[in-house]
Order: C-alpha cells, then structure tokens, then sequence
C-alpha cells in the first residue's frame, strides 16, 4: 500500500536526501579540483551541487502537507526469480500513457511501497503525434527487491522538483575520455588508444583517484583479434570516435566507434561499435561490443579476446569461476593460470589451478573474478553458454582474459555481411563490495535481469496504445466466451514451448549439438524445413511475444523477446552499408526472413520502447529507413506491401518523422490500386505487383485469403494512426471477394480453405470491419473461425508462422469483451494541420 496522500513530502524526501548526499561525493569532487562535466556538457563551478540541493530542499519545504493524488498513476512491480538478492539496482522502463493524458515530465516521480520519493529520471520516447502529448516514456531509478520476491513502486504525478546533482562526469582531454561514476574513474582513448586505458576504483566515495586506487595502467588492457595468423587490433587504427549518446542524473551510455587493424594496415579489417553503460554510484560498466564485417568476404577468426593486466598484489591473488551448482574457486599455488572453457551447449570444464566439470545452459556460469585483499575485477559473458564456445582465463600474473572466440577451439568463420554482439558485465570491485556478496550477485543478475512493469491493463485497455489489445483477465469476454482467452494463452505457451524445443534439435547427422546454439545460430530461431505450401515465413516472432507480456505480464515471453532481439539487432546492423543506399538487405533475408518480407521490425522498436535500447531503435529505424528509400517498387506481393507499411507505420508512430509517413500512403495506394483494378496507377507505383494483378483479383487486397489478411492488419493500423475509418470499406469488400472465390471458401460448411490458420488470420479484420458497419454476420464468420482454430490446435514451432498468428490472434479477445470499450481517438495523425 503507497502511503503518499497521507505521509508529508518532508518526511517523505528523507531517503532522496540522503542519495544525493551520499559520502557529500559531489562536494568533495569540487574541492578536490576534479572538474566534472556534467550531464548537458557544462563543467560545474564550485558550489554548484550546494545550490542545486538548497533548491530542491526549498521546493520539498513548499510542497509539505500537499495531497500528493494526481492525473497519472500507474503501479509498477519488480518481480526477483533468479533466486538473487537486488540492491538498489539499476532499471529502465518504458512506460506507455493513454492520448492527451501528459504533455511534460517535469511533475513525474517514483515512490515506494513506503511512499518515500526514488531518486529517477524521465525521458520521452515517443509522442501521440496528433496532440503533442506523451505516448511512451522511458524511466530510470534503481529498485530493492529481496531474492525470490516482489517488490512494488509508483509512477505519480505530484510535482516539478530542481534537477538534483549527480556524481556523473565526462571530461575530453585530447585523445582521452574521462567518465566518472562517482566510485569509479575510467579513461577511454589516451596513450593506448583502447576501450580502457587507466582505471580507478575508490569504493570510499572519497575521489580518491590516485596510485593506490588505480586497477589498470595504460596499455594494460588489449582487444585483439587474430585471424589466419595476423593479430588486428583496435589501437592500431585510428583513434575512435566517442561519444556521449545518451545521460542523465542516473544513466549514461558512451557509445565507441572504431575498426580492427594489423600493424602495417591502412584500413580496418573489420569494424566495431562500443556501448558503455555506467550508472550514478557504481563501479560496473556494461559493455556490448559489436563486430561488423560490412566487407563481401568472410573472415575467418581464430581467436577474439579482452585482456586486462591489473594492478594487483601478486601474493594474495586468488579467483573464482561462476559453476553449476557450485562455483570453483582457488589460488594460484597449483599452476600458473585456470580457465572455464564452454566446450559445447552443454557442458563446460575447468583447467589448470583448479579441475572440474560441469552442466552447461545454467543462469549461473559465465563469470569470473580475480582480486586481491584491495580490489579486483568480476567480468561476465551473457548468455554464456548458449553463445559456446567460450572460455575465461586467469593468470598469476595479474591478467584476466576474455576469450570471446576462444583461440585453444577450431578457427571459426565469420561471414560477410554480419553483425556479432556480445553483451559483458564489467564490476571493478574493492574488497568491501567482494566480501558482501555484492560482486556475485551483480554477476549472476547480470544473467537474469529484473523489470519493472505495470498491470497488463494499463498495456492494454487502460492506454490503447497498441490499439485493440485486450489484457487477459477473468470476466472481461462475454458469458458464451468465457475460456476462449485462456485457450489461445494455453496454445500460445505450447507453441512457445514447441519453438524452444526446436532449439535442440541435432544440427546435423552425427552430431548431437542443438541447432539452436553457438556463436552465430542463438537467438535466431530454427526454420521449420516441413513448412506446408502457402504458409510463408513472414510474422513478426518477437512483436508476438511482446504482444503477450503486455497482456499477461508473463516474463517467460519478454526473457525470449530480448534473447531473439539480440540477433534482429545484429543482422539489421550487418545490413546497413554506409553510403550505398541501393542494397537490398541481401544479409538480412539470408538470416532472419528467408523471404522478401522485413522481419522483426516491429519486435525491434516495441524492445526500444520498453527498454530505451538505442541498439534496438537504431536497427529497426534503419530498416525502415531503407523501406521508405524503397518506395513501393520492391514488394513481391501484396502480403509484402502489407509487411512494409507495418514497418513505416511502426517507425512513423516512434519518430514521427513525416517522410516515413508519406512512403506509407504511397503504399497504401498500392493495396487501393490493387483492390479497384486501377491498373496504370498500379503500374506508376509497383510494377512488380502491377505484373501479377489479373482481373479475377479485383476486389481483393491481394491474390488469396492469406494474403488479405495481411493486407488488412497492416490497413486496420494504419486506421490507428490515420483516423481513416474509409479502411473498413476496404475491409468488407475484400470479404466479399473471399467468399465469392470458391478457391478461399467453402460456402456450403460456410469455412475458410487452405491453412487451418487462415481463418484465425482474418478473424480480428472481420470483426473489426463488423464493429464499424455493425455486421452481424460478418462479426459471427469471425467468432467461428477464432472459436474452430481453438479446437485442440497443434503446437506451432515454426517462429515466423507462430508470428503470423499469433500477433493477428491476440487482438481477437477485444471483440469478444462484454462491452465494447468507448472508441476514442487514438490516431497518431488527428488534429495535425
């Protein structure tokens, strides 16, 4: 229970006060003569932090006895399964808000189960671009929450308080970065030309920077890259380019550009892009480091790794291996190093100092530590053991290895075209943090990250931001539906369920590694090779599974989002080719379509919504940048028309940016052409679609059923946006078309032919066609085809086709609700000029 409206804001801030002058860190960084850049840029002149918190504390005195009850409201649960204990641990969430509800941040905060104000921050995502309100927000703070439990937060509207202080900071000095934590001071660039050059650890909050508290010289740590013999690193080419993508009081990512070059080389062999996050208060960095092989050759790899040489007691070293079920740990009086090797998905071995075996595909491998009695380095590979193979090393000499593509496995290739990421966790620790248990659990959490989410309902019915999306809840359908929800959820698990398992199918005759697994398969989902005639592979897999987070809040379907999102990512970045705006993806359709259709756009940018993943936003607004270059001359059917205008709608409705919106009515006009014969404006706008219309298609929105169902989902959100309600029309009379096309329905049993999921495909645009036009026959096709595809169905484990399905599926429950919600405009278009 939130205990705002009755506890004092005085009382309250106590807990925000004592943040802000934790160990007086920003005072004693002035007078010390550090001079911090703080977020926007600006050096802060002493004092700066003493004035900022006299204005906040004036502003809490004002608003003392307020009744803090307000317009926006929304409850948010961080839910503990990895069995970790969390503290005070960092979180970005995205948030939607229903139209016109919020134009500003400024009065928004987070409060406690306690009502005590949470240090967070607030930034826009997105906007209803009819009224200029807030669609999406995206909220930082960090959350307490005890192992295997729950903990419960506010997101309120109460009232504008002063920027607090930060002990955040970045300081160019020539070649070299400066970023500072508060604890930690890290150096990227300088004399060494890497990723880290110099860093310190002063868990005292003293900024104390100096001899005693620095864990890394320059020229200490070395990303190198070897290839048929030849060592490529990134400190052999030239200085990369930095720069502060994104901060706040809380947050900051710097994001690092640069190749991997031989000595005597002239260019890079190879490109990167850097992302390193940093939170306000701790000494751990998370870095994803992306590999781009944008030549048109493969290049084989024969070792990738990150090396640190710390500044560490050499007689009191000792380290210790993330293990299932326990960890090994040891010294170095044995043998001069130890390593973990992931030999395969499942299993994995320790060498040297220390001798073991174990399981693999456990949340609990994939880390190491090595320290001394003052301070030391934890690092961890997500996803450890699913991207085999892997090794951690350590030495006695100081060094902590990385092995990314382990140089003691066969050579590896990595094709042309590509995009590898991998995701670390990097805690340059001091001995308190050790000892408490702290270091561990930031590394195994590392694995299972927490979320703070709102009820289903606010996703849902609450904002309709996704349109008509209705939450799954007891005694929302009508009586004669009751069940027909928990039926779709309970075939939907089952083919999610069908889909991992697809996962450990054997790659091949005579082996037993799963299919789904390494370096370059995981994260991609199997295509079934079985897939029956007319299915196709389009449907937005991950956008699916999203889908049903938001309606059940199951975080089995976000967990399985976020791993699929990771190789969306990286073959959306392997497509891009800097200044050649005429390729057609080739790399892309190889990985993840298998057809001409753009798959995952949707999932990409519903992920940059919910999390603020910029990798995310930059991936899906690339391809959909691509598509509007495009125009409407690259479909190969109508079903692809439809795909690409999902894709232009979803990056208009993020970015409003009005080119997007222009290449969506040329598509648009595409389907229009199609559907009334306009055969000369069909071929001025596609000609390829223009060469396979013929006459017996008029009326249609493309040349059988299945195809028109993606035409109509794609029209349905384009009404969304637009506010064109002409599209119902549309609607109908490609229904009429359908069932006077005895190839697509069978009159007499009064079904539809062809795939069983068909019907199910269609079964949300007839209704919603119905609801408008109020058809009741129209609305009775669609309950029979949703209520027959419910009849004992079969597990889906084909990921495109489970997209397919069940993104048109899930919409379906809101027509069956017992009182159609009030339409209100949600359009992103109404009310412009």
């Amino acid at each position: 229970m939130f205990l705002a409206n009755s506890t004092p804001v005085t009382v309250q801030v106590v807990a925000f006060v004592r943040w802000v002058l934790q160990g007086s860190h920003f005072e004693r960084s002035v007078d010390r003569g550090l001079r911090v850049v703080l977020p926007r840029a600006i050096c802060a002149p002493r004092g700066t932090g003493r004035t900022r918190l006299l204005r906040f504390l004036s502003v809490v005195l004002m608003l003392d006895g307020v009744c803090l009850g307000a317009g926006i409201d929304v409850p948010l649960s961080v839910r503990e399964t990895a069995g970790v204990g969390r503290h005070q641990w960092p979180i970005r969430t995205g948030l939607p808000l229903p139209k016109g509800a919020l134009k500003s941040l400024e009065k928004l905060q987070v409060l406690d189960e306690r009502g005590q104000f949470v240090p967070a921050f607030f930034s826009v995502a997105n906007r209803w671009w009819g009224d200029g309100s807030i669609q999406w927000l995206l909220c930082d703070f960090a959350a307490t929450v005890a192992a295997n439990s729950q903990s419960s937060y506010v997101v309120r509207e109460i009232a504008a308080l002063p920027e607090f202080p930060s002990p955040m900071g970045f300081i160019p000095r020539g070649k070299a970065f400066e970023v500072i934590t508060g604890p930690l001071r890290f150096v990227i660039g300088g004399e060494s030309n890497q990723l880290f050059d110099q860093v310190w650890v002063d868990e005292g909050w003293g900024y104390n920077f100096n001899e005693q508290t620095k864990i890394l010289d320059s020229g200490n740590f070395d990303l190198v890259l070897t290839s048929e013999g030849r060592s490529l690193r990134t400190s052999y080419w030239a200085p990369p380019r930095i720069e502060v993508e994104e901060h706040n009081a809380l947050r900051a990512v710097v994001k690092i550009t640069g190749g991997f070059a031989s000595a005597d080389s002239k260019e890079p062999r190879l490109d990167y892009v850097a992302r390193l996050t940093t939170h306000g208060g701790k000494t751990y960095v998370k870095l994803e480091l992306t590999l781009l092989n944008r030549r048109d050759e493969d290049l084989p790899i024969d070792g990738l790794s990150l090396r640190f040489k710390l500044n560490l007691d050499l007689t009191e070293q000792k380290f210790q291996f993330g293990g299932e079920p326990t960890d090994h740990a040891g010294s170095f009086e044995a043998a001069t190093q130890a390593s973990l090797m992931q030999d395969t998905a499942n299993s994995y071995s320790v060498l040297g100092a220390v001798a073991a075996k174990g399981s693999g595909k456990s949340e609990r491998l994939g880390w190491v530590n090595l320290s001394d009695g003052e301070h030391g380095l934890s690092a961890a590979v997500k996803w450890f053991s699913q991207l085999y193979p892997k090794e951690l090393r350590v030495r006695n000499d100081s060094t902590a290895e990385i092995e990314l593509f382990p140089p003691r496995k066969p050579s590896q290739v990595f094709p042309k075209r590509t995009a590898k990421t991998h995701e670390l966790m990097l805690f340059f620790h001091g001995k308190r943090q050790l000892a408490s248990g702290q270091v561990k659990n930031v590394m195994l959490g590392f694995q299972k990250p927490i979320y703070a989410v709102a009820p289903p309902a606010w996703y849902c019915s609450g904002t309709q931001v996704l349109g008509p999306l209705l939450e799954a809840s007891s005694g929302l359908l009508k009586p004669e539906f009751n069940g027909l929800s928990a039926k779709l959820d309970g075939w939907l698990l089952s083919s999610r369920r069908a889909v991992l398992e697809a996962r450990d199918r054997a790659l091949g005759s005579g082996t037993t590694e799963p299919i789904g697994y390494g370096v370059f398969r995981f994260g991609q989902p199997p295509i079934r090779p079985e897939r029956e005639p007319g299915e196709g592979t389009g449907g937005d897999f991950v956008h699916a599974l999203y889908l049903h987070f938001l309606r059940t809040g199951d975080l089995q379907s976000l967990d399985l989002a976020e791993e699929t999102q990771a190789a969306n990512s990286d073959a959306a970045m392997a497509a891009e080719r800097p200044g050649d705006e005429s390729s057609r993806l080739p790399q892309l359709l190889g990985l993840l379509g298998r057809s001409h259709e753009l798959y995952g756009v949707e999932g990409l940018l519903d992920g940059y919504l919910l999390s603020g993943n910029r990798r995310l936003l930059k991936a899906g607004l690339l391809l959909a940048g691509r598509v509007a270059r495009e125009g409407s001359a690259v479909g190969q059917d109508c079903a692809g028309v439809a795909s690409r205008l999902m894709v232009l709608m979803k990056a208009y409705e993020v970015t409003g940016d009005r080119q997007l919106l222009e290449a969506t009515m040329q598509l648009v006009g595409v389907l229009y052409a199609w559907q009334d014969g306009d055969l000369d404006r069909l071929r001025r706008l596609s000609p390829v679609i223009a060469s396979q219309w013929q006459e017996s298609f008029k009326e249609g929105l493309g040349r059988n059923a299945r195809e028109n169902g993606e035409a109509w989902r794609a029209l349905r959100n384009y009404q969304r946006l637009s506010g064109d309600r002409s599209v119902f029309a549309r609607i109908r009379r490609s229904a009429q078309w359908i069932q006077h096309n005895p190839r697509e329905w069978n009159a007499e049993k009064k079904v539809y032919l062809g795939s069983p999921y068909v019907g199910l495909i269609l079964a949300s645009g007839l209704a919603a066609a119905a609801e408008e036009a109020e058809g009741e026959s129209l609305l009775e096709q669609a309950r029979n085809e949703f209520e027959r595809a419910l009849d004992r169905p079969l597990p889906i484990d084909d990921p495109g086709l489970f997209g397919r399905v069940f993104v048109s599926a899930q919409y379906f429950p809101w027509f069956l609700s017992k009182a159609s919600p009030a339409k209100r405009d949600v359009s992103a278009l109404a009310g412009q000029r």
